[in-house]
């Protein structure tokens, strides 16, 4: 019986590559599923056939308006994958590729990094945490995000009817197995990260989802946020090293760190 494998990749350049070396070691995929725009599937193609070069594609994006721009925010996590397809297609000529996240959806999100990035402005300016303006943000992003998320199952379940397939998913891997569980038998997670740390906003994010969150909660997730952005995102070259000296710190100094958050709004 077939099986679909759901690798969680966390948003890393990192562990992005991690996953390609996992696919290059992998001989039996019949189909790979990209966590890329549905819009994109046919240029990944030929791109995997040797038709399209690498600077190409990226070329007809930019033309084609496939992406939000700035474009390098997505090249930095997606040129691994990209480049690695030729080399799987060449070992695996059978491979078909696939795209599953439907084609707005990019827009979407990039419009709510903007207004999340604007709440955080705001309370750096203030030095207050708007607990009910981040929730209802919040949720808005959520509501948005779960429809999303529909499509994309629906698209994974319509093009895996009788094949072993990699599915390429973020930090909602074991919610994507649930959904298609109900309705395929094999399915699996691995993680390229199995001791990934959620950074505050992907914590924020996923504890809403769930439930309701008590304000003090929120509050102290948001301003988690706000000291990641300004102190680690801001003063880093990319978003690896950002996190990366996030993750130090605060292993290391988790009481320090926690009093320089509420120090940084004071500033």
């Amino acid at each position: 019986m077939s099986e679909i494998e759901i690798l969680m990749v966390p948003d890393l350049r990192s562990s992005v590559v991690k996953a390609v070396r996992l696919l290059e070691a992998r001989c039996d995929v019949g189909l790979l599923l990209l966590d890329f725009p549905e819009t994109l599937e046919i240029k990944l193609s030929k791109l995997a056939d040797y038709e399209t070069s690498y600077e190409e594609l990226i070329t007809m994006i930019r033309r084609e308006r496939i992406l939000p721009e700035p474009l390098e925010s997505w090249t930095y996590l997606a040129e691994p994958i990209l480049r690695a397809l030729p080399r799987l297609r060449l070992v695996r000529p059978e491979l078909e590729i696939r795209c599953h996240v439907p084609a707005e959806a990019p827009f979407s999100y990039s419009e709510d990094s903007l207004e999340i990035a604007r709440l955080a402005y705001r309370a750096k300016a203030t030095g207050k945490i708007d607990a009910e303006e981040w929730r209802h943000t919040i949720k808005r992003v959520l509501d948005r995000t779960r429809r999303f998320f529909g499509e994309a199952v629906s698209r994974i379940l319509l093009g895996t009817p009788d094949r072993d397939a990699v599915c390429l998913a973020g930090l909602d891997a074991f919610r994507l197995k649930q959904r298609i569980g109900k309705y395929r038998r094999n399915v699996v997670v691995k993680t390229v990260e199995p001791f990934y740390r959620r950074t505050p906003l992907e914590t924020l994010y996923s504890l809403l989802s769930r439930g309701d969150l008590s304000d003090d909660r929120l509050s102290a997730l948001a301003l988690a946020y706000v000291e990641y952005l300004y102190q680690y995102v801001l003063r880093s070259r990319h978003r690896d090293e950002a996190y990366n000296r996030w993750v130090a710190e605060k292993t290391l100094r988790p009481k320090q760190a926690t009093r320089s958050a509420q120090q940084m709004l004071d500033y």
